[in-house]
């Protein structure tokens, strides 16, 4: 099978303007990728895992920090740890708020997508 380039101004490079927040190819270098494979120990051992829905592969700095805050709790007690990283929790809200090009305000971390959905749906008026 043979492909043809696609006609001038249709390619990505062609585009005018800088890619905006959304766009995969803005924040996606195969560095990065690399990265992300990297951090995903089943990843690197061959694992396609497409089962996203519950829950996906583990990357090695969300496993970190998920022990890393377990033992703080485990030393501190619940409230405290959760106190404790009140300043690291409040940044994760500035840096989507950056990602997506929204206030922080705007922003909402829940358990699951349908969880998600319901808030978006009951922000809506009828």
């Amino acid at each position: 099978m043979t492909t043809t380039p696609p006609p001038p101004g249709d390619a990505p490079a062609d585009r005018a303007g800088p890619a905006g927040p959304g766009d995969p190819a803005a924040a996606t270098s195969p560095a990065d990728l690399e990265r992300w494979r990297r951090d995903t120990p089943a990843a690197l051992r061959g694992r396609i895992h497409l089962n996203n829905a519950g829950a996906s592969l583990m990357p090695l700095p969300v496993h970190a920090a998920i022990v890393d805050h377990l033992e703080r709790e485990m030393r501190l007690g619940g409230y405290e740890a959760a106190d404790a990283a009140g300043d690291r929790i409040e940044a994760t809200y500035d840096e989507l708020g950056a990602l997506v090009g929204a206030a922080s305000r705007n922003m909402a971390v829940v358990e699951n997508a349908t969880v998600a959905f319901a808030q978006a749906l009951s922000a809506c008026d009828p």
